[in-house]
């Protein structure tokens, strides 16, 4: 693969040569690793200093033969992890199908005007910083969130990923509602799981922030197996939308959307179907 340019984000004002740092000989192991993948999988880094860890993401960001490649990464300084998700598959962006479609069903039917829904920007991996303690310099790219066009951090956000990985969906959550205090409204987790006989499950929980700046767990629901009288759908107000922009004026923060389980089953279905597995 040869050595890649030094890119802009590692070179500083010392006299030092930049390949000679700790932060591009980081940047070029996570680089040779993400470049040698050939398979779905999550990809993780440990014992990344806040000292080196925003710069090495901004690099990889930078780096041609890695933005080629659409991984998805975090930088976690609380935890000094660096994580990316590569060779992304149609279950990992069932998220992004289901909340396009419900964020275009709300300006349908009439619960978000036009101007409402242009002010609210839907995004699939960009990256987010600006984050609060105990995360400054972290990085995150989201699989899908909301962004009020004002805003600097998402009102909502998603990730995927499957059981093996949960701890780290835990992990970009916190991130996300402390981290993203107090911007992030929700934070959506979807856990997939892979069982005999090509089946795959999947769940969905929602977090919210109390008003002691803790995580809650506000909603949790098996998406496959369907639960038999399960919810039909996770409630979510205007306000939570809106996030700290606010709502248009003459409009209720109270009102409230019900995100359809009924139709992210149906997307979900046909990607996993497309995959050559079954729902469980």
């Amino acid at each position: 693969m040869g050595d890649p340019i030094i890119p802009r984000a590692l070179w500083s004002n010392n006299t030092t040569l930049p390949s000679a740092t700790p932060s591009y000989r980081t940047f070029s192991d996570i680089r040779t690793v993400i470049l040698a993948s050939t398979k779905n999988t999550e990809l993780t880094f440990n014992n990344v200093p806040p000292s080196i860890g925003s710069a090495v993401f901004d690099a990889l960001s930078e780096d041609h033969s890695i933005e080629n490649l659409i991984p998805r990464m975090t930088y976690n300084s609380h935890t000094n992890t660096f994580t990316a998700r590569v060779m992304l598959t149609r279950i990992d962006d069932v998220p992004q199908m289901w909340l396009s479609l419900e964020a275009s069903t709300m300006q349908a039917t009439g619960f978000l005007s036009l101007d409402e829904r242009q002010h609210l920007l839907t995004v699939v991996g960009t990256t987010f910083d600006g984050f609060a303690f105990p995360y400054e310099g972290s990085r995150k790219e989201p699989d899908w969130a909301i962004m009020p066009n004002t805003d600097t951090l998402p009102s909502v956000a998603a990730e995927s990923g499957w059981s093996d990985n949960w701890p780290k969906l835990i992990g970009d959550m916190e991130l996300l509602l402390v981290g993203g205090r107090p911007n992030v409204q929700l934070v959506l987790l979807f856990n997939w799981s892979k069982r005999v006989h090509n089946r795959v499950a999947g769940e969905l929980r929602a977090y919210e922030r109390t008003a002691a700046g803790n995580v809650s767990e506000r909603f949790r629901s098996s998406i496959f197996p369907i639960p038999e009288g399960g919810p039909a759908g996770i409630p979510v107000t205007r306000g939570e939308l809106f996030g700290v922009s606010g709502v248009f004026p003459g409009r209720n923060a109270a009102d409230v959307w019900e995100l359809s389980l009924a139709r992210l089953r149906e997307i979900a279905a046909r990607m996993i179907r497309a995959r050559g597995c079954v729902p469980a």
